[in-house]
């Protein structure tokens, strides 16, 4: 155990680090709300139906 001592302690410390930068990056990160958007309106009504040869019927 004797040799292992080191590097459990340095891994303890390595993990404890991250630990703490993951923490503090969720602490300090920007909150973002979503954007609250309507229903798609692309401008004016259809004047006509949007039927052409090329549609299946």
């Amino acid at each position: 155990m004797d040799a292992w001592q080191p590097t459990l302690v340095l891994l303890g410390v390595v993990g404890a680090g991250l630990t703490a930068l993951y923490g503090l990056g969720l602490r300090l990160a920007a909150v973002r709300t979503p954007l609250e958007t309507g229903p798609f309106a692309g401008g004016l009504k259809p004047g006509e139906r949007a039927v052409s040869r090329f549609h299946v019927r």
